[in-house]
């Protein structure tokens, strides 16, 4: 029975009710795809505009970073091992994990391969000073990524032609790289990239890192309880989910030409330790430099330590010593350059006197990254330093340096990815360094060192790290003695390091 209106003689469906409602919800079903048509259509513009914008800019290639790393690169030889490493890079499209034991090249390899590769490669680290170091960008930066645990909603997954078009992706430090980030950068190149249903979105993947120096850090109990639910307690990139996938294949190259040290026996204590296999005859050589003179090796040597704070205090307090006129000079920044990627400090305290290192290679001016020395004279434009080599002493005049801050984009017109120069900054490239820490130190080399680390400062990789940093035990001086038990070794990256490279 249909019920008639009061009100007239209009008949009215008893379910009228229900099929107002269902036209109120195609109505907004229809505005709301209206909406996302139109936000589609702003959104496409403004990304055209941008590439638009970039790409009217003077053309670029990757050999911008040829005059960048000229005098990293000056004089390099490019041994059999380089050589086929290069190859292997360039010519295929394998997944590579390149390490090595300190001193063996990697960073100088990974630089010579973004000045010469023909392919569109990306470089990212995971810190700012480690991306201003190969010319690239940070892992976060580059995917703007929060800096914190990501989850599924810090995934911004939309039609991107800068990540489409990477054929080669470069992680430097991946030892510093956690199994989340990693697994987030899966995501992103796998929903922006050109083959969505491979690791990585197919495209080639090339880490660069040693495993035995300092592991990610965890700090928080919450973290903690994320990676022991999430990752079976395993925070290292290798721990990641796209590291288990059956489809995600990769090589590992270890280089083994070393650089650094050339004394047999010091470099087979360093081999074990590296592994924690040191024997008790081992530490008993290491600990024979317990409280020795290095002076006859360098009048500088160089004090490392596992804090910030400590090395602090001791280059302030060395300073202080000094009774010479104290000069500020103020660092200049052009463009877009964070102040976590500033190389030395914006604000440069110095006296003559003071001990210092250089932060780049000047061959020219006789000092290279690393180099420790006296400063001798204090001028507006120039710092004379004095520096106490394996080839003697001599002076070297330090200029200011610029360095530059990068940062990808494509260029629609030429199907391309390109670097640009969105920034400098601009100081002596100089570092009070009567002490500086240990993590600091990775990847530098020193004729002289005093390690003052401590019993209770002993984190996984820090006693290899620390020794290695010196040329010769008999540059070495150790503040305390290093007990057998103080060289801690992660056990994850040792257990995925044997399982993949000692059969």
């Amino acid at each position: 029975m249909i019920p008639r209106s009061k009100s007239s003689d209009v008949i009215v469906p008893a379910n009228q009710g229900m099929m107002d409602s269902l036209a109120s919800a195609r109505e907004s079903l229809r505005r709301f795809h209206e909406y996302n048509e139109q936000w589609d259509k702003k959104y496409q513009k403004m990304m055209d505009e941008f590439e638009k914008r970039h790409s009217s800019e003077e053309p670029e290639t990757q050999n911008l970073l040829e005059d960048y790393f000229k005098a990293d690169l000056e004089g390099v030889i490019l041994t059999d091992e380089f050589r086929q490493t290069f190859n292997l890079m360039e010519n295929t499209s394998d997944n590579l994990i390149i390490t090595g034991k300190a001193g063996t090249g990697k960073s100088t390899l990974l630089k010579y391969f973004l000045v010469h590769t023909q392919k569109p490669a990306v470089a990212l680290a995971p810190t700012g000073i480690a991306a201003i170091n190969i010319g690239g960008d940070t892992i976060h930066k580059f995917f703007h990524f929060p800096p914190h645990l990501l989850t599924p909603d810090d995934i911004n997954i939309r039609p991107n032609k800068l990540y489409e078009n990477i054929e080669t992706l470069i992680i430097d430090e991946f030892s510093m790289v956690n199994a989340n980030l990693l697994d987030a950068v899966d995501e992103m190149l796998r929903g922006n990239g050109k083959k969505p249903f491979e690791p990585f979105g197919g495209v080639q993947i090339i880490f660069f890192g040693d495993f035995f120096q300092l592991p990610p850090v965890v700090a928080t109990p919450a973290e903690r309880a994320y990676y022991a639910n999430e990752y079976n307690n395993n925070p290292w990139f290798f721990g990641s989910r796209v590291f288990q996938r059956d489809d995600f294949k990769y090589k590992i190259v270890e280089l083994q030409e070393n650089h650094r040290q050339n004394e047999q026996q010091f470099m087979e204590m360093l081999d074990n330790m590296r592994l924690g296999r040191q024997t008790q005859e081992q530490m008993n050589l290491l600990n024979s430099r317990f409280g020795v003179d290095n002076h006859d090796i360098s009048e500088y040597p160089i004090m490392l330590v596992p804090t910030n704070r400590k090395s602090e205090d001791y280059n302030a307090y060395k300073l202080d010593e000094l009774d010479t006129q104290e000069y500020v000079f103020e660092g200049k920044c052009e463009g877009e350059f964070p102040k976590d990627r500033f190389p030395t400090l914006p604000q440069l305290h110095l006296k003559a006197g003071a001990q210092v290192m250089t932060i780049v290679n000047n061959r020219n001016e006789g000092y290279v990254n690393g180099s420790i020395g006296k400063v001798i004279s204090i001028k507006d434009d120039m710092i004379q330093i004095e520096v106490n080599s394996r080839e003697g002493r001599h002076t070297c005049d330090v200029c200011r340096h610029t360095w530059e801050n990068f940062r990808y984009h494509y260029i629609r017109e030429e199907h391309r990815v390109a670097r640009e120069k969105i920034g400098t900054f601009t100081q002596f490239p100089l570092k009070l360094a009567w002490s500086i820490t240990v993590h600091k130190s990775q990847g530098l080399t020193f004729d002289a060192v005093t390690l003052d680390i401590g019993g209770n400062a002993f984190a996984p990789g820090l006693a290899y790290v620390a020794v290695s940093r010196c040329r010769s035990l008999e540059g070495l001086r150790l503040h305390s003695r290093i007990r057998s038990t103080d060289v801690k070794v992660d056990p994850h990256a040792r257990q995925f390091y044997l399982s993949q490279i000692i059969k």
